[in-house]
């Protein structure tokens, strides 16, 4: 039995910037950041802002559809 070749969807330039930023922001610049602020005021006193990382996250990630350059806004 052979399987349909099936194309892949066509994604938007819209869509390659949200892939963009989401990347960037999760696996560049938001280690970076962390990293030097632990090295700029210490682990014992970054360790108070572990708690900041999840509602962070959430700002994060709701940014773009908040400014309108979302395909999907939720609600």
């Amino acid at each position: 039995m052979l399987l349909k070749r099936r194309s892949l969807p066509v994604v938007s330039a819209q869509g390659i910037g949200l892939l963009r930023y989401a990347g960037f922001m999760s696996s560049a610049l938001a280690p970076a950041l962390w990293m030097r602020r632990v090295a700029l005021i210490g682990p014992a006193r970054m360790s108070n802002f572990t708690n900041l990382v999840p509602p962070l996250t959430v700002v994060v990630g709701v940014a773009p559809a908040q400014w309108g350059s979302a395909t999907h806004r939720p609600g």
